[in-house]
């Protein structure tokens, strides 16, 4: 995922009410290539298990609709006052992590994707706040 999107998508998040928005605006600017996993995970869920944290979890992406080799998964986060996301990879056989260390009582679009040995997929997103 280029870091273009997410400065966009930054900007977006900050300056809109609505978080709907902000989530398509992160789909639309990925750059499209030919190699990336084909799909997105189905299903992310994402909720509060303190008021520093969050637990994500998703749908794993068949393997036939990934081009080239499984690897993982990549999971961005950013809030309203972070000017860049952070990110956790994990491997492919895993389809949960939690984010430890976040802002009290804050809300985080969150975006996970599939990658392959022929790149990085689409994101599914979703957002979820700090307990």
């Amino acid at each position: 995922m280029c870091l273009c999107s997410w400065v966009r998508f930054h900007s977006s998040f900050v300056g809109q009410n609505s978080l709907i928005d902000s989530r398509s605006i992160i789909k639309r600017n990925l750059v499209e290539d030919e190699k990336k996993a084909l799909e997105e995970p189905d299903l992310l869920i994402a909720y509060n298990t303190s008021s520093t944290s969050l637990v994500v979890k998703w749908s794993h992406v068949p393997k036939q609709y990934l081009r080239g080799k499984p690897i993982g998964y990549k999971i961005y986060y950013i809030s309203r006052m972070d000017y860049y996301p952070k990110t956790v990879s994990v491997n492919f056989k895993t389809n949960t992590t939690t984010l430890t260390n976040l802002r009290v009582y804050t809300r985080y679009a969150i975006a996970v994707s599939a990658v392959s040995s022929g790149g990085e997929g689409s994101p599914q997103t979703t957002v979820a706040s700090t307990g």
